[in-house]
């Protein structure tokens, strides 16, 4: 994870009050942003960990955990509909859901849900990163819409020329920008991104157990990645998630993914 670009994103968005976890390298569906600055629901994360839970969701099996409800069961032909698949691979996500207690099946033979649904993460900001490159960027952080509050691009400031011409229409599109200096580790908050008004629930949802899978300590996979300042095009390790904030003893060590946060550069 970059160090200029960690303590900028903490600086500009992480109240110390409140629970955060950045997360580089985060991939949702097709998207892969560089930082997830992302604020816990520490309740909700609790809830999952604790009630025995601890797993991450794929996006089918949430869409089969959202079309149930606590209190009273659902047929399966009525889940399957809502799920949008045959019964038959409705019946396998569920059999699998009921095997692990997220769901239990009914006396009547019907489905109920018993986790949460909640998610635990109640922000999102994504930032991607690139040296010179900010019509892709803009491109790449729009796309981020489905599930992140807020999308930036950070760019290194040996460009800031570029980044002002591009300004209007980052600010059309409600993109955020970020400049960061290879040279003295400082950076400079040139936009503020608008509210995505795009977020899905499912990719919000979806956005937030990938998120659990890295708290939990996952395996990973190198990714192609363009590092900021004075990046390449090689493959890189995706770092282990930094949680920021008041954190209860007990769940950060039910959380064996995590890493603590080192000191950074100063704002410049």
């Amino acid at each position: 994870m970059d160090e200029v670009l960690q303590v900028a994103a903490v600086s500009i968005f992480c109240q110390p009050e409140e629970l955060w976890v950045l997360v580089d390298e985060h991939q949702i569906h097709s998207r892969i942003p560089d930082l997830v600055v992302a604020r816990l629901d520490s309740e909700a994360l609790h809830d999952r960990v604790t009630g025995g839970w601890a797993r991450a969701l794929n996006a089918t099996e949430l869409r089969a955990l959202r079309a149930l409800r606590p209190d009273r069961g659902r047929s399966l032909a009525s889940v399957a509909r809502q799920m949008g698949v045959g019964e038959a691979r409705a019946r396998e996500v569920l059999h699998r859901l009921v095997a692990e207690t997220f769901v239990e099946r009914t006396l009547a033979g019907s489905y109920a849900r018993r986790a949460p649904v909640r998610s635990i993460l109640d922000r999102v900001i994504t930032i991607e990163a690139k040296r010179s490159d900010l019509p892709r960027a803009l491109s790449q952080a729009r796309a981020n819409s489905a599930f992140a509050d807020q999308s930036l691009v950070a760019f290194d400031m040996a460009y800031r020329q570029r980044a002002r011409a591009a300004r209007d229409v980052y600010a059309r599109e409600g993109i955020g920008l970020l400049g960061l200096s290879a040279i003295d580790g400082s950076w400079s908050y040139m936009l503020r991104p608008r509210r995505s008004p795009l977020i899905a629930a499912l990719g919000r949802a979806l956005a937030a157990e990938r998120t659990l899978a890295r708290l939990l300590g996952a395996a990973l996979t190198r990714l192609p990645q363009t590092r900021l300042p004075g990046g390449s095009h090689a493959s890189a390790s995706p770092t282990a998630p930094r949680l920021l904030g008041p954190v209860p003893t007990a769940l950060a060590r039910s959380l064996p993914g995590c890493a603590p946060l080192p000191a950074g550069p100063p704002r410049g």
